[in-house]
């Protein structure tokens, strides 16, 4: 008797033999073991990269959990179950699902990044995107970093991936540029050495390399220096050499009597017909 549509369409072939299903089990039942030991290895592989041990966990889980899923796509094969349909369903379902978890899934990767990567511990001081302060913890999903001010900010790990990290810990010194803008009558060469020296006298100020002073524009009431010296990275260093800096500056020049010039404009107000008063504005 001929089949029938519905006969062909049958999810499990009738022609199975014993050997087939002890083939097939055997697959599934070492696929869940071997996920077992490799969710070990993976686990223990990615902690001794320096990441926290609960985060390699997570990464030795969803490993296993693929290999489950490799484990039970062969039982299915061997069972001569038609998989197109039932790999289109998922595939439809699983494009729906990454492009309503897209968000969270960047986090998670940029979260196994950083983990894996290590750009900065906890404790470190960074600067990512506007953010500055110190790390406190490290997720999956998110950095928390305590700012200076006492602000408690959590990061999207993406967010921290994207804008770049400068690991204030690692780099132990930075360089920080001040403007310095000196009367247009002043005399150059004196001025950039009196600069350099006041800042040779600044305890914050790192004598190598050393403190610099270069012309850097004509202003429009000013000709403008661009200082710089190096100091301690972290934030309240760098503050604190900012303006021990500034302050010793403006001491040099004033006894040098060099002037540090502000702006000044001339206004003429006309007053009636050939008349007009000259007023000096600053």
């Amino acid at each position: 008797m001929p089949l029938t549509i519905a006969q062909t369409d049958q999810v499990v072939s009738d022609s199975l033999t014993t050997a087939d299903w002890l083939i097939a089990a055997t697959v599934l039942v070492g696929s869940v073991i071997a996920a077992q030991i490799v969710r070990r290895l993976v686990a223990r592989a990615v902690e001794g990269q320096g990441a926290e041990k609960r985060i390699a966990r997570a990464v030795g889980r969803w490993v296993s959990y693929a290999i489950v899923l490799g484990g039970v796509v062969s039982f299915l094969v061997i069972l001569g179950v038609r998989l197109g349909p039932l790999l289109t369903a998922f595939a439809a379902f699983g494009v729906a699902i990454a492009f309503a978890l897209q968000d969270d899934l960047r986090n998670l990767w940029s979260g196994i990044q950083i983990q894996t990567r290590r750009p900065f511990k906890l404790g470190d001081e960074i600067a990512t995107g506007e953010w500055e302060g110190t790390v406190e913890a490290v997720t999956l999903r998110a950095t928390t970093v305590r700012t200076r001010d006492g602000k408690h900010v959590l990061i999207p790990n993406s967010n921290v991936m994207l804008r770049g990290i400068d690991n204030r810990t690692v780099t132990p010194t930075g360089r920080t540029t001040l403007t310095v803008g000196v009367a247009y009558d002043t005399d150059l060469k004196r001025a950039q050495r009196m600069l350099v020296d006041a800042l040779g006298e600044v305890e914050e100020v790192e004598g190598a390399p050393e403190p610099t002073a270069f012309v850097e524009e004509f202003g429009e009431s000013t000709i403008n220096f661009a200082v710089r010296f190096w100091h301690e990275a972290e934030t309240p260093e760098m503050w604190r050499a900012r303006s021990a800096a500034a302050i010793a500056i403006k001491e040099a020049l004033d006894a040098a009597e060099i002037e540090m010039a502000f702006p000044q404009r001339t206004v003429w107000i006309q007053n009636g017909p050939g008349r007009s008063d000259r007023r000096r504005e600053s």
